[in-house]
């Protein structure tokens, strides 16, 4: 074995509070996600509608995977919303699929998604890959 780890009590400890509370922790997750993919749905639906996006908002879980239509790789692009609007995402060549971007809606609250999705519009406005 060249690499071992070992769990922290802290950890293993805060896992038996949320295991012993699982409902109450489902219940707040699940609304967290449900509101953030909401959010997710109405600032995306105007860039599926213009062309510049495709796909669809997952009905499961917090990630979304979306094909920029007009970049063949995307690695610039999330490059490009990194550097200039402190947006982080995933390039679909992780995936097998670079002309893709993955999001995530999960640890993010609702007010801080909708500015990253404001600088996300921008970034496709803006960036020189995309036709105007």
């Amino acid at each position: 074995v060249l690499i071992s780890g070992i769990g922290s009590r802290y950890l293993e400890s805060l896992s038996v509070q949320v295991f012993d509370n699982l409902s109450d922790f489902w219940k707040l997750s699940n609304k967290h996600v449900t509101q953030n993919k909401q959010v997710f749905q109405k600032a995306i639906e105007p860039l599926i509608e213009s062309g510049h996006l495709s796909g669809d908002v997952s009905n499961y879980g917090c990630v979304s995977f979306l094909k920029l239509n007009k970049v063949q790789n995307s690695r610039g692009f999330v490059e490009y919303l990194d550097e200039k609007f402190d947006v982080l995402s995933v390039p679909g060549e992780f995936f097998g699929a670079p002309d893709h971007i993955r999001m995530g809606l999960g640890e993010i609250t609702a007010k801080k998604l909708r500015v990253a999705l404001e600088r996300f519009k921008e970034a496709i406005a803006t960036y020189p890959g995309f036709d105007q």
